[in-house]
């Protein structure tokens, strides 16, 4: 400030924000220089207004300034990665935008249920930072951004919430359908599934432990039929692959799958050819018994054709029929009485075939026998005798038997096993 003839008595400077005094100075000095602070933004100059004696004032406006305090905004968002059955990968996107100033560094805080669990710092102005977690919660991610000037901003991220997804799977192995040389498996699965989908179904069937066929399908539930030509002990694998990298596994329980033709009801395994041998030799051995061997009886009664009106004894009949061999043959009398009381003992103590044979041809006469209880029968005709109780006895007997009962059920075993 220049002045002549005269001199300063004051210096008034005030300072105007859009054309409006907002404070305001007064030195004496003709020189120098005057601060102010301002805390709002605008566009600031300065009026200088000079008192000097014998009463001259003069005044002059400064250029003008915009103040724009220097700023840092910063917007964010908190994502889920990736999730699996026991972690999640958690990123924050960050963007910082400046003003009058630079971003020094970016603090990025992860918080779980308002608890701050990690922490990383970066010194980009834009980027990503991922976090991995591991335990269920609800998740926001603070950002606090450090610029030049002094200048720290800060914002809060949107919250997710981590819930690690989870799959129970449950399946049974029956068999469906058993024929003669193969089998029907049928394999039942549920899958039970929480925040996740059901990409995958594979089911594997083993047999003892050794996977032998496969089958991928699509659906969380349902059923899956094998056929299968082996015996053996059989189980199923059942893997559920589902979103987000979960998969799980179970075995099934087992079932053995052994062919009739195999197989007896009992349980024991042998070949039931050996039974068709047995079935010829039973025949032979029967025909021989029944063919060649002799016959006992266990009856003393015997019958004979009736003549109507007519009964005669025992007796009568026996001596009848001695009388007739006297006839036939030429025999001393001596051994034909002592034939005679041969034939008149009861069936029971005849001791051979041929006293037998002798009573059926002493009885042929076609009358009425009556026993020595005094029970008689009738029948019709004239021709035959029936001797009442015969069986076959002796040991080649017994086995005819038994050789017999063998024969007819292995047949039925066999039409069964193989029908």
């Amino acid at each position: 400030m220049t002045t002549e003839n005269c001199d300063v008595e004051s210096v008034t400077i005030e300072l105007l924000r859009d054309g409006q005094m907002v404070d305001r100075k007064t030195v004496s000095s003709p020189q120098g220089s005057v601060e102010f602070t301002v805390t709002e933004e605008g566009e600031y100059q300065v009026r200088i207004i000079v008192e000097c004696t014998r009463g001259v004032t003069a005044e002059t406006l400064t250029n003008s300034v915009t103040v724009r305090f220097p700023s840092a905004s910063v917007s964010g968002g908190l994502s889920i990665e990736s999730v699996s059955s026991s972690s999640a990968v958690l990123k924050v996107d960050y963007s910082v935008t400046t003003e009058d100033c630079s971003v020094e560094s970016v603090t990025v805080e992860l918080l779980c249920n308002g608890h701050v669990i990690d922490t990383k710092t970066l010194n980009s102005p834009q980027d990503s930072v991922e976090f991995t977690v591991t335990q269920e919660g609800d998740y926001t991610a603070r950002i606090i951004v450090q610029c030049t000037s002094g200048v720290i901003t800060e914002a809060m991220t949107n919250t997710v919430t981590v819930r690690f997804p989870s799959a129970s799977v449950s399946g049974k192995l029956s068999i469906k359908n058993l024929g003669a040389s193969s089998a029907v498996l049928e394999v039942d699965y549920s899958i039970a599934t929480e925040n996740c989908g059901v990409n995958s179904v594979t089911i594997e069937l083993l047999r003892d432990d050794q996977v032998v066929t496969t089958k991928t399908v699509n659906s969380p539930q349902g059923s899956i039929e094998f056929t299968v030509t082996e015996e053996g002990k059989y189980k199923a694998k059942i893997i559920a692959r589902c979103t987000n990298g979960v998969t799980i596994e179970t075995l099934t329980n087992a079932v053995v799958v052994q062919f009739p033709s195999t197989q007896t009801p009992a349980g024991i395994r042998f070949d039931l050819s050996i039974l068709s041998p047995l079935a010829a030799i039973a025949g032979i051995m029967l025909a021989w018994q029944l063919l060649g061997q002799p016959v006992q009886t266990t009856s003393e009664t015997v019958e004979a054709p009736t003549i109507p009106n007519k009964q005669v004894t025992a007796k009568e009949v026996q001596k009848e029929g001695v009388e007739q061999e006297r006839k036939t043959t030429n025999v001393p009398e001596t051994e034909k009485i002592k034939e005679g009381k041969e034939l008149g003992k009861p069936l029971s103590e005849l001791r051979s075939r041929e006293e037998v044979e002798k009573v059926r041809g002493a009885v042929e006469v076609g009358e009425s026998v009556r026993s020595e209880n005094g029970s008689s029968r009738r029948r019709g005709g004239t021709t035959g005798v029936l001797v009442i109780g015969k069986y076959v006895t002796g040991i080649p007997g017994v086995l005819a038997l038994l050789a017999g009962v063998c024969a007819v059920v292995g047949a039925a075993l066999i039409f069964r096993c193989r029908r």
